[in-house]
């Protein structure tokens, strides 16, 4: 019951990237709503850190991703320094489940293994054992934790369920970069080209070929109906792609788009950036989560992972532009951990990326306006 929880103090464990976060956002949101005087720790990793700016927590403990073991033992080392009354786990790896039932966590809220010995094993470790629905969008899968600690007592969700980021809460500073942004007028499209490097080292391509950006980006500018200002942007890790993107760029164009990139100096101001656009344009990528949960219109070119798990369904602000006439893809995290040698599914026509941009400018910019 609520009463006896109020005053509790409340883990979450989310490890992986920003992104990952962000689609496990509406769980801490339901925990801050139905709890509001709890204490909320979310324990992650160090590169997503920035992700406690962005959500109802009260504290962040950070682990480094090593190896296995190293993050076994960090983690129960963190639950007996904090000592939380209920523990709940996004991942799916047991290794957390184990790791709760050793630090003695009073509420142990995870997902339970498919079957066999290990499913056996978790339904002793875990007090309050969670259906894994990895077929669906992952905020509607992390769902089933929130119905799984609750019971009757669950919430109903906002739909369509999606990360949020309270952005009238954090007081983004969005007039500091409508104010760089060149007219009121014309239609402001953002562009963030970039995927995280971690990404890149292990092989888990995603990005657009530079080529395809710059046709993409030429096109966007020679629009009249609506005219449309173009900006780019992206952090440290992105420098190098933003680089050649713009030394491929004709002259005119190179004039004409804005160049954010060395602007935004936190999460926050990249989220305030997001805000100040009328449609962001990207990659399966962090930010392309932060754009949802802004509920900012988004086009997201997805290559070898399934947009099916990763944007809300049936939201006609979000656009996922695919390869459609492969039969291999998805395959990213379902078939294999690598893209293939000879990854197709990343040559998305530009015409496809304009024909979703324009829609989504009819549609959500420009005829409110009328």
């Amino acid at each position: 019951p609520k009463s006896s929880q109020a005053n509790k103090h409340i883990a979450i464990v989310i490890f992986g990237g920003l992104g990952d976060v962000l689609l496990a956002s509406p769980v801490i949101q339901a925990l801050r709503t139905y709890w509001p005087e709890a204490d909320i720790t979310l324990i992650t990793e160090k590169r997503s850190q920035s992700s406690a700016q962005l959500l109802p927590v009260n504290d962040i403990k950070t682990l480094a991703n090593r190896d296995r073991l190293a993050l076994f033992l960090g983690l129960i080392k963190t639950f007996l320094q904090i000592k939380p009354a209920i523990v709940m786990a996004s991942g799916r790896s047991p290794f957390v489940s184990l790791a709760m039932k050793l630090a003695g966590i009073p509420v142990r809220v995870g997902y339970l293994a498919s079957g066999g010995w290990l499913n056996r094993l978790q339904r002793q470790w875990l007090t309050h054992p969670a259906k894994l629905k990895p077929a669906i969008y992952a905020s509607e899968m992390h769902w089933e934790l929130i119905k799984a600690l609750l019971g009757d007592h669950v919430p109903e969700p906002v739909l369509p369920l999606r990360p949020v980021v309270d952005a009238a809460t954090l007081k983004l500073p969005v007039d500091k970069f409508q104010a760089l942004w060149p007219s009121e007028t014309s239609s402001r499209v953002l562009i963030h080209p970039g995927a995280s490097r971690l990404s890149v080292q292990t092989g888990a391509l995603k990005q657009w070929p530079v080529a395809h950006w710059v046709d993409y980006i030429e096109r966007l500018l020679t629009q009249t109906n609506p005219a449309i200002s173009v900006g780019l942007c992206g952090g440290p890790d992105d420098a190098e792609v933003l680089r050649q993107i713009e030394a491929s760029l004709s002259a005119q164009a190179k004039e004409k788009v804005i160049q954010f990139m060395g602007k935004t100096a936190s999460i926050l101001d990249l989220a305030a950036l997001i805000q100040s656009a009328d449609v962001m344009v990207c990659v399966d990528s962090a930010p392309m989560h932060l754009a949802v949960a802004l509920n900012k219109p988004l086009v997201a070119m997805f290559g070898p992972t399934n947009p099916d798990v990763l944007l809300p369904k049936d939201n006609h602000r979000f656009k996922a532009v695919f390869r459609s006439d492969l039969d291999c893809r998805p395959c990213l995290w379902t078939v294999r951990k690598q893209v293939c040698d000879e990854p197709t599914c990343l040559s998305v026509p530009p015409q496809a990326m304009i024909d979703a941009t324009l829609a989504l400018l009819a549609e959500h910019v420009l005829e409110p306006l009328l």
